[in-house]
């Protein structure tokens, strides 16, 4: 529920209350409108009574009733009437404006919804090319990113990634053996194995182990001992 309310907040800072009054012209019910046709209705009512008081007070007067209270009853009668009218007209405006404000919160519910469904598609999608672009063992940056944005993602997202995922390749024990084969494999001795394996993006300690594998299986290669290879 915190999440909804600071979605609707956000929501309506956001769009203003011209959002509102969008969904009020689609979906929503004229309260005002009807109002005040209630409210013209009473009025003219009450105008036609008035005229009636005026030409039944001057009958009263012209038969020396003026004085008897009638006329004074028929103009409050009237007045009664009409302000009966108005109050009913705004209990049914308030009752009105209620009931749009919960349809346009049902409608804030939805669209919050559908945002969240959006978003977790789009994690999961994102999370899929991601783990898509592992399964390549890439790390030449470039490659990452072109195999991303082939696939729709934009360059921005698409090198964040990347370089994620190249982190992550680059610490993996399987990429660490093929540093430590292509290294035996070319007789490099110890100091050259860890320049290459810098080079090639291992942080310090996993450097040293591969070039210390790596020179020992050259040395051994050369039919060395370990104590006796040249470290340079």
């Amino acid at each position: 529920m915190a999440k909804l309310t600071n979605f609707i907040e956000n929501y309506l800072k956001n769009k203003k209350i011209s959002d509102y009054e969008g969904w009020l012209a689609l979906y929503g019910k004229d309260a005002d409108a009807a109002f005040r046709a209630e409210k013209a209705e009473a009025d003219t009512a009450y105008a036609t009574a008035r005229a009636e008081h005026g030409s039944r007070a001057s009958g009263l007067h012209a038969r020396g009733l003026s004085g008897s209270g009638y006329s004074d009853y028929l103009n409050h009668a009237a007045y009664a009437t009409r302000q009966s009218t108005l109050t009913n007209a705004r209990r049914k405006k308030q009752e009105t404006d209620a009931e749009n404000e919960r349809g346009y919160l049902a409608y804030l519910e939805g669209v919050a919804k559908e945002e969240e469904e959006a978003e977790t598609a789009k994690k999961k999608e994102e999370q899929d090319l991601f783990n898509s672009l592992l399964s390549k063992n890439l790390i030449d940056e470039d490659a990452a990113v072109t195999y991303l944005t082939m696939r729709g993602v934009d360059e921005k997202k698409a090198r964040e990634l990347a370089t994620e995922s190249i982190k992550i390749h680059k610490g993996s024990r399987s990429y660490i053996t093929q540093l430590i084969n292509e290294a035996s494999a070319a007789g490099m001795t110890y100091y050259t194995a860890y320049a290459y394996a810098l080079k090639k993006g291992l942080n310090e300690q996993d450097a040293e182990e591969a070039a210390t594998i790596a020179a020992f299986r050259s040395a051994k290669r050369k039919n060395h001992y370990p104590n006796s290879y040249n470290y340079y």
